[in-house]
């Protein structure tokens, strides 16, 4: 079963998330950004923002953070941000809305 670590300012998008991915059969955790120095590693962190200042700003893009090594996955409704976050060392870019079926398939990707 895939751990996957999930950060979001949206409580609603959150609950969805957990839902569709623990039905999918994967292990959910939420996390702050703030808070990236976690015990254990996670198979993904899927982080889910508004704006390129939050991509700037993210610890888990961070390539001397303690995972640098974890897949990230960004989510977000502003298109405009995915070169960013590719180049910032996001894995994968995954425009809202999306089907749950896109999503795994990104998170096996992975």
């Amino acid at each position: 079963m895939k751990k996957i670590f999930v950060s979001s300012h949206d409580q609603d998008w959150l609950f969805l998330i957990n839902k569709s991915l623990g039905q999918a059969g994967y292990e959910v955790h939420f996390v702050n950004e703030e808070d990236c120095e976690h015990k254990e590693n996670p198979d993904v962190y899927i982080i889910d923002t508004m704006s390129s200042d939050e991509i700037s700003n993210c610890p888990y893009l961070n390539f001397q953070s303690y995972h640098a090594s974890v897949p990230v996955l960004i989510t977000s409704a502003d298109y405009s941000i995915r070169k960013k976050a590719l180049n910032s060392g996001a894995n994968e870019f995954l425009k809202k809305p999306f089907a749950t079926d896109n999503l795994i398939s990104l998170i096996e990707k992975l």
